[in-house]
């Protein structure tokens, strides 16, 4: 059987990974992808693959990813397919095989027989409400409410960027009363082997803030020293601090989902063949996870007027479709505005404690704003209704005299 491991190293494999500058984790994932094409069309080396589809005509590749999307449809998320099958493409591409003339086609065909079908229902919630993280940071200890408060407010992903986070990557000091701290996500902090980000600043809450405040003293009464290089969230092994793996940040959201009584009901997913024998492994996705706080701080951004741009390059997205090459020097470029962007979404992002008296009196600057601009609005269009009224009856009866006014 193909293993992606037996293959991660081949030539062809490193030559495209070469021209295209990917990152060991983004030649694996190739690798597997392409072991999961010669599973489906049956050859056995990377070569093999590769005649195999330069031999065929465009048409019969078409056909090839029909074919697949319907297989893996079963077995696959349709997001998973669509990258899957995106990165087969910049494969072949590189080997001189010119997928991207039927482009369109393939696209179509996955529509067809893949986005079309969606999701489990259950699986298309995985969405959380401000008063359900609030009930999590509640039924936390101080560490979970620190982790949870910061990934809310943040929209940092928790298998990439958040763990590795420490002192030295807040851009304000912590001991300063702002509304929202900036944070800096270099390059080194993006690359993970749960997913990856573009290097991008973003903030937190000050809520977060206080939350986390209060972790680092509780460190310290430990014995810890906090230092800039200190991890903002650690586990202790033989007494000494260690960055909180992946495995321990889900552990902490599953028991405070427990706790908080957050509906995580598992949704068993059709299997996958594994092995020699028509065994199938059961796969679990739950109704809620921790990368929902990710997705609630979209949303919020979305609902609470943040700009697009804004809110994509807080997430650390790609920003090519805006026409802009680097997320981090965008960022940079634009510091305040991006601060100013985050603190329209600051109300949606406050969980439990007030909001910072300077938010607060903004908004009900605003709300006084909105309440003169609709009065002025109602007052105009009144006075259009009275001159159209008015109008009317001249036209009727005095014509003439509209008339030598230049009025017709």
């Amino acid at each position: 059987m193909v293993s992606w491991r037996g293959i991660v190293d081949h030539p062809i494999i490193v030559r495209v990974a070469s021209s295209r500058g990917y990152s060991r984790s983004t030649v694996e994932f190739l690798a597997k992808v392409v072991a999961d094409f010669m599973k489906f069309v049956e050859v056995d080396s990377v070569e093999a693959l590769l005649e195999k589809f330069k031999s065929m005509s465009l048409d019969d590749i078409l056909a090839v990813f029909k074919s697949y999307f319907i297989s893996r449809r079963q077995v696959l998320a349709p997001k998973t397919i669509w990258n899957w099958s995106n990165a087969f493409r910049v494969f072949l591409f590189e080997n001189g095989i010119r997928v991207d003339r039927i482009s369109k086609d393939i696209t179509m065909e996955y529509k067809r027989y893949v986005s079309r079908r969606g999701i489990p229902k259950l699986l298309k919630r995985d969405i959380i409400e401000k008063d359900d993280i609030r009930r999590l940071i509640l039924a936390g200890d101080t560490r979970s409410r620190a982790l949870i408060s910061v990934l809310a407010s943040s929209g940092l992903r928790i298998g990439v960027s958040a763990l590795k986070l420490q002192l030295k990557h807040f851009r304000d000091p912590l001991d300063k009363e702002l509304p929202a701290y900036m944070l800096e996500i270099p390059e080194e902090l993006t690359k993970a082997e749960y997913g990856q980000e573009n290097p991008h600043i973003t903030f937190i809450s000050r809520e977060a803030r206080d939350y986390l405040l209060a972790y680092l003293k509780k460190r310290e009464a430990k014995g810890e020293k906090i230092t800039p290089e200190s991890y903002l969230f650690v586990t202790y092994r033989n007494g000494e601090p260690e960055p909180l793996t992946y495995a321990g940040a889900r552990h902490i959201w599953n028991r405070l989902c427990s706790a908080a009584g957050i509906d995580r009901r598992p949704v068993p997913l059709p299997g996958a063949k594994t092995g020699s024998i028509n065994k199938h492994k059961q796969v679990i996705r739950y109704n809620v996870r921790i990368h929902s706080l990710r997705k609630y701080f979209k949303t919020a951004c979305s609902l609470m007027g943040v700009d697009r741009v804004a809110t994509e390059a807080m997430l650390g997205h790609s920003l090519a479709q805006f026409g802009i090459e680097s997320v981090y020097d965008y960022c940079i470029q634009n510091l305040e505005w991006l601060r100013d962007q985050y603190l329209r979404a600051l109300p949606a992002l406050t969980f439990v404690a007030e909001l910072p008296q300077e938010i607060a009196v903004a908004n009900h600057q605003a709300r006084e704003e909105i309440k003169l601009l609709k009065e002025r609005i109602a007052a105009l269009e009144e006075a259009t209704r009275f001159y159209e009224a008015l109008l009317k009856h001249l036209q009727k009866k005095n014509p003439k005299l509209l008339k030598e006014l230049g009025i017709d």
